[in-house]
């Protein structure tokens, strides 16, 4: 009967101990598929004992619909510059405490000036991306024309494609003819329509992941793309380039932000001051294939790779952030939609 209380006490004074162990802190990130360093993660879990958890989302859109109705499901959230915007129009994200991000002094600020963020007052730019043409080099035989016309280009009959995105493919007519891709003038617009009409009846399709795997196998000449989708399809395809056309571009520009009611601010801070760290930051570029505006990460990288994920003084000066155009997107859309809807 002793030894029977002995046994009991003994396992009671466990569960007290355990009990009164510190839990384990919880991360909560919200971000697009494959966009991180799983081994960076890891190794913050490691020296902040804590665990994260990731949810993902394929659009902007979808991660904006979930947050208004998850409103304090996350720490950090990866949305676009423009979509930032929005969120902090609505109140949905923290004005950023920049004395807490010791790296902020790392940044290159010259991305954050083309956003409505400039001076990182809600988002911090995470990964910059490029739109251009991802092209074949042995199918072409000769390079590809440097120019939103390629689009039109009859070498290429049938065998070029256009983003499947409303902003990006109507932008690029947009910079061909010497506009900005946020315009909202009606004329600037009718002629994009017209000229993206004419591309139509040259172009294979309006596509995104599929021209990626149609150009990887030969099938296509060249996509409309992003720089990082070619730096991960060369590992498989080395006849694969990429170029940025002569007008100019998109500039892609995702964010870290914190929501309103992040349940751990405290520990989302820590995670950015660590994801901007120069050595983690340099390895989670090799990882995503996007550049991140940290100056002393670029350093640590070879040249080579520094030259695919950024872009010559002269054509950044050309290029522009895609914004949040508010009633004026309605344009966009009105012409998109003829525009798919017309017939060859």
């Amino acid at each position: 009967m002793r030894k029977l209380f002995y046994l009991l006490l003994a396992a009671s004074l466990i569960l007290v101990l355990l009990s009164c162990s510190p839990q384990k802190r919880k991360l909560y990130i919200y971000n697009w598929s494959d966009y991180m360093n799983p081994d960076l993660m890891s190794e913050f879990e490691k020296r902040f004992n804590c665990t994260i958890i990731t949810d993902y989302f394929d659009s902007n859109e979808a991660m904006y619909a979930k947050l208004r109705v998850a409103d304090g499901s996350y720490d950090i959230i990866v949305p676009s510059s423009y979509m930032a915007a929005v969120m902090n129009h609505e109140k949905l994200l923290s004005k950023l405490d920049l004395s807490k991000f010791s790296n902020a002094r790392n940044m290159d600020l010259s991305y954050s000036a083309k956003t409505e963020d400039p001076h990182m007052e809600y988002s911090i730019p995470y990964a910059i991306s490029f739109t251009g043409l991802g092209y074949n080099r042995k199918r072409l035989g000769d390079p590809i024309e440097n120019s939103w016309n390629a689009f039109g280009n009859p070498a290429y009959f049938h065998k070029i494609t256009m983003l499947n995105d409303m902003r990006e493919a109507i932008g690029s007519a947009l910079k061909y003819l010497g506009y900005s891709l946020n315009s909202i003038d009606d004329k600037q617009l009718q002629e994009a329509k017209i000229q993206m009409l004419k591309w139509k009846k040259n172009i294979a399709a309006y596509q995104t992941d599929e021209a990626k795997s149609s150009l990887a196998y030969n099938i296509l000449y060249a996509i409309e793309c992003y720089n990082g989708d070619i730096i991960m399809m060369q590992e498989d395809n080395p006849d694969l380039d990429f170029v940025i056309p002569k007008e100019g571009t998109s500039i892609g520009v995702d964010t870290l932000v914190i929501p309103s009611n992040a349940p751990n601010p405290d520990l989302a801070y820590e995670f950015v001051n660590f994801i901007y760290e120069p050595e983690n930051c340099a390895n989670n570029m090799e990882y995503i294939g996007y550049l991140c505006p940290d100056k002393p990460a670029l350093s640590l990288l070879d040249k080579e790779f520094i030259s695919k994920i950024t872009i010559s003084e002269e054509l950044f000066s050309k290029s522009e952030v895609i914004r949040d155009l508010g009633y004026g997107n309605e344009k966009y859309v009105s012409i998109w939609e003829e525009i798919l809807a017309s017939s060859d």
